[in-house]
């Protein structure tokens, strides 16, 4: 998968850790299934961690709080309110995102980087 692409996908899985779904919050899902992640975006790997240090599930207290204790981790002027767009994602649909994101680093780290095309006029055929 491609850097970008999940780089997107890690920002909807802090989404959803914000914000929860319409069947509750998935915080201990993501404590759960995202235990040793290697995020690509240090800074989402703060946010994750800041999140789940955060006594309570409720998406207004976490809205409320998290740029204070960003900053208190070291990382002032956070912009934070793209976290809480709604997103669609049901309980079950964002566990899966998470459980993808895992696998695609597994998958990258398995595969190595990508080899470069060789250039030139030859044909490999």
């Amino acid at each position: 998968m491609a850097g970008h692409d999940r780089l997107g996908r890690e920002r909807l899985v802090l989404r959803a850790l914000c914000q929860g779904t319409p069947q509750g919050p998935v915080r201990e899902s993501g404590r759960r299934i995202l235990a040793g992640y290697r995020w690509l975006e240090p800074l989402h790997r703060i946010i994750y961690e800041v999140l789940l240090a955060m006594p309570f599930d409720s998406p207004e207290l976490a809205r409320q709080q998290l740029p204070a204790r960003l900053t208190r981790a070291g990382f002032p002027d956070v912009e934070v309110e793209g976290l809480f767009r709604p997103h669609a994602l049901s309980h079950r649909e964002a566990e899966e995102l998470m459980r993808a994101v895992v696998e695609d680093t597994r998958n990258s780290v398995r595969l190595g980087p990508p080899k470069r095309a060789r250039s030139g006029l030859h044909s490999d055929s």
